[in-house]
């Protein structure tokens, strides 16, 4: 058995992964590293509840207590440089280092951002401190424009709508939720979102965001027509976080590959799960299946 696990990744999986470990009997040293200064939580919540202000705080995964129960160290406000796989070694963005006996990799995804210069009109929702910023400036009768049909965009429309915002969807494909579900429930999801008063317009792309007035970006799109809006909120997906795998020799092809065991097929010590992970049998251009901790 390993004496010392280090799990890179503070979310839902690499929570989850600490946890299991912990009550599968594992006795050893477990160390978490994470760049937020939290514990892990779910995110689900950050579109819903947690943006509208009904909830003050995230939905942990566990009890702040119970980590300390299961003796799970963080390293929090960190993220990892570097992998040496020769010295079992781990290089952290604090200067330390943590050395490894087994190595899980559950470093998720970032937001794809807009392929469009910079506008401090534009919000991303991936963290808590993401949802506090925008929810600072949601202010009821505000305009908002949501860049993408999927499901974080819908949940953030919704949720805007109900605090009172005007809001509208464009999505460039021909449908919502093309990536998550089938036709005929996508069509629901349109069919409900305009009853509550969400704009939808599909096949529709952003192609420009200036500065409007008093204080409005001007959302030009690629029909000609343009329209301002008080805030922009993008989810567009996200984009796994496999640098730190690629540049160790890990093998990478949209995702971290792994075995059906989670295990890297060039390092029997290494593991990833969760958004980055990508499982090797199924794997093929256009179709990238996560794998979450069982």
């Amino acid at each position: 058995m390993p004496e010392r696990i280090i799990i890179i990744g503070a979310g839902h999986a690499g929570g989850t992964a600490a946890i299991t470990l912990r009550e599968l009997g594992f006795k050893g040293f477990l160390t978490v590293v994470g760049e937020e200064e939290h514990a892990p939580y779910e995110r689900p919540n950050l579109s819903k509840g947690f943006l509208s202000g009904e909830e003050t705080e995230p939905v942990w995964l566990v009890p702040h207590e119970r980590w300390e129960a299961l003796d799970v160290a963080f390293k929090s406000s960190n993220s990892a440089v570097a992998i040496d796989r020769e010295k079992s070694e781990i290089r952290l963005s604090d200067g330390s280092y943590v050395t490894f006996d087994t190595l899980i990799l559950a470093t998720g995804g970032r937001v794809r951002t807009l392929p469009l210069p910079h506008h401090d009109a534009v919000h991303y929702l991936r963290t808590t401190d993401d949802a506090r910023a925008l929810a600072s400036k949601a202010k009821t009768g505000a305009s908002v424009l949501v860049v993408g049909g999927g499901v974080i965009g819908l949940e953030a429309a919704s949720t805007l709508k109900g605090m009172g915002l005007s809001v509208v969807v464009i999505e460039a494909s021909d449908r919502l939720l093309g990536r998550n579900i089938p036709s005929e429930p996508a069509q629901w999801m349109t069919d409900a979102h305009t009853r509550i008063g969400v704009e939808i317009r599909l096949g529709c792309a952003l192609s420009a965001l200036t500065d409007g007035q008093n204080g409005a970006v001007t959302a030009s799109f690629d029909d000609g027509t343009s329209q301002d809006f008080d805030l922009v909120v993008v989810g567009i997906g996200i984009i796994p976080n496999t640098d730190l795998a690629e540049a160790s020799g890990l093998s990478v092809n949209g995702g971290i590959v792994v075995g059906s065991d989670y295990r890297s097929p060039d390092d029997a010590r290494i593991f990833a799960i969760g958004d980055v992970a990508v499982w090797a049998a199924v794997w093929k251009p256009g179709h990238t299946p996560r794998l979450q901790p069982a």
